[in-house]
Parts: structure tokens; C-alpha cells; sequence
């Protein structure tokens, strides 16, 4: 069961993606971060009807358009034609209980879980443990390494001495050393690299075109290091365990008759601007790995710009609704938003100089 569980996680990580047919796949398909680019995107392929909830022994019929011209339920004369016990008193009672239990019960359990990210300070809701998530990457890994055998570039190869080389300084950063790191280069036309949970990084040749130098390499290997930090593998496998129980709920209580217009709220609406929001702080939490390690953070900025112009280039360059609907922010968003962290990190940097000299004389 759990081989099936990776190879479905390793489909979505390698650009090969599965639409999402139900929340209850998201703790699986979203395991890991993608890489630069965001792959493909489940919500530009059909939308798939998860089918209409049947409720048995209820007596209870789904929201309709009553006769008087209002809304209501087939038990109830609506907003136009009547209905004296409102919302409330539409609801099945045996959802009631939800309703006013999932609050306290879930508000409890959110609380008892809050964890605080390294570096960026962000509290956030984790129930997943350092310990499960690095064994699902480590099988997740050696799924990666099975597919891509063929096309591993050996560790004697330019890149995989650039990438081994580049990620040193960065690991020593972000004060993960101890986890056991390992890099491959895969020799493929994609721009893209990902991080898988416990310190597993892989690299496409495509990329290197577009990096050219070290500097530009250490902002692409910095990002993914950053995701490490941050445990946002952990942290997405609980958020979708969040989603699930939010999604059933309403779609229960509520009665409603079009699951496929939540479906579409609470992904539009929700999970991918977490997602968004995740990468934005990888990228924050990037650039300081990358001063740290003394590498030039303006080359991160430089980076995406190059991202920016190579979709250009190849015609694939997404407009502004293409942006809403995808896991990652535009690359030319995140060039103007990393510009602006550089010119915050240079200020905080620049008071400190001032004030030890102060201080000094």
C-alpha cells in the first residue's frame, strides 16, 4: 500500500501529475514541493464531478428553487416562499452535532499542534512527525532513483561536482548538516529541481542554461534547502488532512447539491494559495541561507528574471489567471518580491554596521 502511496507522490514531484480526484489524495500528492517552475496544474485539465451525497432515512432533500421564487430545501419553503426555521433549522440534526462540535474539537487539536518555522518565524499547524516524513521521502527517493537510473549523471560529472560544491556552504547555513543530504543531477531537458523530505534533492540539466553561474545556482538550491527548513512537506500533509475534514464538513452540514463548486472554492480559495504562500517563504528563508553562506542574494532575484525571459523565449510564459491557478507565484512576481527582501535585509544589515561602530568608537 505504501509503494502505491509514493509512486503516486513521485508521479506528482516528477512533472508527470494526476489530476486530483477527491482532498483525500491531497496528503499524498502533496507530499512534496515542486520545483522551480510548478509543473503541471491539475486545476487546467477537467474538473471532475466527485458525484452528489445521497442521505438516507433523512427525509431530507438538497437546496432547490422553490415556487415562491426562494431558496430552500425540498423540506422547507426557501428564502421567497418561507421557511420559518431558517438555515438551522434545515439542517439534518444528526449534522448538527458537527456543526457544533468540529469547532471545539478541531479548534483543540490546532492548538495542541502549533509549530513555529525556523528562521522566518511563521507559526503553522503540524501533526506530522520529523521521523514519518523522512522515511516517506527516503522510500519516495529511492522510487526517484529507480525511474531516473538510466539518466543519473555520475558524481564525478561538472554539474554533480557544481551542485555538491554550491550546496556546502548553504547546508552549513541552514544548520541541517546532520541530516543525511544527498544531491543527484538527472539528465533531462526540464527546468526544474525538487527536495523531497530528509534531505533529498534532485537537479535537472535543464536548469543549468538558464543558472549559468554559482551564484545563480546557489538561489535554486537555496530555495529547496529552504523547503527542507521550513518542513513544508510536513506541513502540507497536514494542511490537507485539514482540508478533508473542512471539505466533508461543509459539504454535509450544508446540504450542498454542487460538491464540484467547493471542490473548486477550497482549491482555488484555499490550497493554492498555500501553496503560493509556501513558496514565497522558501524563497524568503532562501535568501537568507544564501547570505549566510556568502553567496550574492541578488543573483536570486537575477534568477527568476532569467525564469522570466526563458518562458518568453519558449512561449510559455502564463498571464495573471494562469498565475491565480497555479501552486507557485509568477516568476516575475517573485523577482520584484525578493528585490524588496534584498533591500530589507541590506537596511537591517546596514543599522547593524552603524550601530557596532557606534558602539566601537
Amino acid at each position: 500500500m505504501l509503494r502505491g502511496v509514493y509512486a503516486s507522490c513521485v508521479r506528482v514531484a516528477c512533472g508527470r501529475g494526476v489530476p486530483l480526484t477527491s482532498y483525500s489524495n491531497i496528503a499524498r500528492t502533496m507530499m512534496f514541493r515542486r520545483g522551480m517552475s510548478g509543473g503541471s496544474n491539475p486545476l487546467k485539465k477537467q474538473l471532475q464531478n466527485v458525484g452528489k451525497v445521497v442521505f438516507r432515512d433523512s427525509g431530507y432533500q438538497p437546496f432547490k428553487k422553490n415556487q415562491g421564487g426562494g431558496w430552500g430545501s425540498g423540506n422547507s419553503g426557501g428564502g421567497g416562499g418561507g421557511g420559518g426555521n431558517g438555515w438551522w433549522g434545515r439542517v439534518p440534526n444528526r449534522y448538527k452535532l458537527i456543526l457544533v462540535g468540529m469547532p471545539v474539537v478541531g479548534g483543540g487539536y490546532y492548538l495542541t499542534h502549533l509549530d513555529t518555522v525556523p528562521i522566518s518565524g511563521r507559526r503553522r499547524m503540524i501533526d506530522v512527525s520529523p521521523e514519518t516524513e523522512k522515511v516517506m521521502g527516503e522510500h519516495a527517493w529511492q522510487e526517484i532513483k529507480e525511474q531516473y537510473k538510466a539518466h543519473i549523471l555520475p558524481a564525478s560529472s561538472t554539474y554533480s561536482q557544481m551542485v555538491r560544491r554550491v550546496a556546502g556552504p548553504l547546508i552549513e547555513a541552514s544548520g541541517l548538516k546532520d541530516l543525511d543530504w544527498e544531491f543527484i543531477v538527472v539528465e533531462e531537458p526540464q527546468a526544474n529541481a525538487f527536495v523531497l523530505p530528509g534531505g533529498k534533492v534532485c537537479v535537472f540539466t535543464g536548469i543549468f542554461p538558464i543558472v549559468e553561474t554559482e551564484d545563480n545556482l546557489s538561489a535554486v538550491l537555496a530555495h529547496e534547502i529552504a523547503h527542507v527548513v521550513a518542513r513544508h512537506s510536513a506541513e502540507n500533509m497536514s494542511f490537507a488532512r485539514v482540508l478533508t475534514i473542512v471539505y466533508w464538513t461543509l459539504r454535509l452540514t450544508l446540504q450542498i447539491d454542487a460538491p464540484w463548486l467547493l471542490n473548486l472554492f477550497m482549491q482555488v480559495g484555499v490550497q493554492l494559495p498555500f501553496n503560493r504562500r509556501c513558496e514565497s517563504e522558501a524563497d524568503h528563508i532562501g535568501l537568507l541561507l544564501m547570505s549566510k553562506a556568502c553567496y550574492n542574494p541578488e543573483a536570486a532575484a537575477n534568477l527568476w528574471e532569467k525564469f522570466h525571459e526563458h518562458e518568453g523565449k519558449t512561449e510559455k510564459r502564463g498571464s495573471s489567471v494562469s498565475q491565480f491557478l497555479s501552486t507557485h507565484p509568477g516568476h516575475e512576481s517573485r523577482a520584484k518580491q525578493i528585490r524588496g527582501n534584498i533591500y530589507v535585509l541590506i537596511s537591517s544589515r546596514s543599522s547593524f554596521i552603524s550601530f557596532s561602530l557606534l558602539f566601537f568608537f
